[in-house]
């Protein structure tokens, strides 16, 4: 019996919608939350 193949993928327009998500902590002023969205990375790790 073989395992299915799992596929998974990130949304296209991801660095939109950290901008949004930046945004909106800025205009509830949780800076501190703005500020780990704003500077946050994204990586992808195989295996």
């Amino acid at each position: 019996m073989s395992t299915p193949v799992r596929i998974f993928e990130l949304p296209k327009h991801l660095d939109h919608y950290i901008a949004a998500f930046s945004m909106l902590y800025a205009r509830q002023g949780e800076l501190q939350l703005q500020e780990i969205v704003a500077n946050a990375h994204i990586r992808v790790h195989e295996g």
